[in-house]
């Protein structure tokens, strides 16, 4: 018999900056949104991971360890915090699912992996409730990426419809699923950046935490040599399947790739201008040529669809295509990925195998850790 019931989803993305907590209602063929919280992230911890990820930083193994525990300890604080806004008790949950906080994300060969801190164990032991975590280490260890995850979820989620239909997730890193395409499954692939350079840009000129509907960017104009040189980047040329991270995408390779692009000095919001166009380019480019239908429409989900500017620059780019959020199809956009690992922590307990698509294979897997 299934364990249908509650479930809860963390997850903490490549921002850095807090943990997003979906409690949910899971039954075979449906999942409802019942409580969703952001939980931010104390400077101090914020900090050492901007340290560790960003700057990379070499740490000792007593720094990363605790660190590890650190963040599992808010988790496990923020889980008990939605717990409490609906009035509930740890029993009542079936389990949790972590995504936990990413500080490395390294598939290729010879030694691929993917690390994720925030111990699930602790997370178990401060909740009481039975804790998945570690999902992306199987894939990796099976010659896989380890991301996008959240495909599998739009999958379950989101179709069968009886025509095309892409899922946008813009977080971060900006990813992508086609759902109903000519393939025999969906497609799915990370294209590049988000929000994440954008959001560093504004931290470093406005000491702000994002460019707030995307208004500074639409204060300056593109800079076509930057522009061209972002999007000349080796990632833009590896077929799918793909995955992507900060390893790649962060501020030291957007200080040197305008170092090598820019001969005089440019306004920041010019600059800004243009990272939001490289998003946008980027996404369109691995829509272009994953879809089959030039006029499916797209759902966007993450952080990303509250840039009213990047969302209205989308639209210019598809103007074939209609664009609106997951709230369409009845998912608040900005807890699709934490309700996506309540759903894998649910597919685990019950020992069912998700089904992780590329652009040409299919695997299924069961995936994640078990803290009991």
């Amino acid at each position: 018999m299934l364990k249908e019931g509650l479930f809860i989803g963390l997850m903490s993305g490549t921002s850095m900056d807090g943990i997003d907590v979906a409690l949910t209602d899971i039954r075979k063929t449906s999942i409802s949104l019942i409580e969703k919280i952001n939980v931010p992230y104390p400077k101090t911890i914020s900090s050492q991971l901007e340290e560790i990820v960003l700057k990379e930083k070499k740490s000792t193994p007593h720094e990363l360890a605790t660190l590890d525990i650190n963040i599992g300890r808010h988790f496990g604080m923020a889980a008990n915090r939605a717990l409490k806004k609906q009035n509930l008790k740890g029993s009542e949950i079936i389990a949790i699912g972590s995504h936990g906080q990413t500080v490395k994300h390294s598939p290729a060969p010879p030694t691929p992996y993917s690390l994720q801190i925030g111990h699930g164990a602790v997370i178990a032991a401060l909740t009481g409730i039975t804790t998945v975590a570690d999902f992306r280490s199987l894939d990796v260890a099976l010659g896989g990426q380890g991301a996008p995850l959240v495909p599998a979820f739009h999958d379950w989620c989101f179709g069968p419809s009886n025509s095309e239909r892409i899922i946008l997730n813009i977080g971060g890193i900006a990813n992508i699923t086609i759902l109903n395409s000519l393939s025999d499954h969906p497609i799915a692939l990370d294209t590049g950046p988000g929000n994440c350079l954008m959001d560093e840009w504004t931290k470093i000129h406005l000491n702000r935490p994002y460019d707030e509907n995307g208004s500074w960017a639409a204060s300056g104009k593109i800079i076509p040599s930057l522009l061209k040189k972002l999007l000349d980047h080796e990632y833009f040329k590896k077929p799918p399947p793909k995955s992507t991270g900060r390893e790649l995408f962060n501020i030291e390779f957007l200080e040197r790739t305008i170092a090598e692009s820019i001969q005089q000095p440019e306004s920041p919001e010019d600059i800004q201008a243009t990272l939001l166009m490289f998003s946008v380019e980027s996404i369109k480019t691995a829509i272009t040529l994953s879809s089959s239908d030039n006029s499916s429409p797209i759902f966007i989900c993450g952080g990303g669809y509250y840039n009213k500017n990047l969302v209205k620059s989308l639209q210019l780019a598809f103007p074939m295509r209609k664009i609106s959020s997951t709230d369409a199809l009845g998912y608040c956009p900005s807890f699709i990925e934490a309700a996506a690992f309540s759903w894998l922590a649910y597919m685990r307990v019950n020992n069912l195998p998700v089904k992780l698509v590329t652009s040409d294979t299919v695997k299924y897997l069961e995936l994640g850790a078990v803290h009991a």
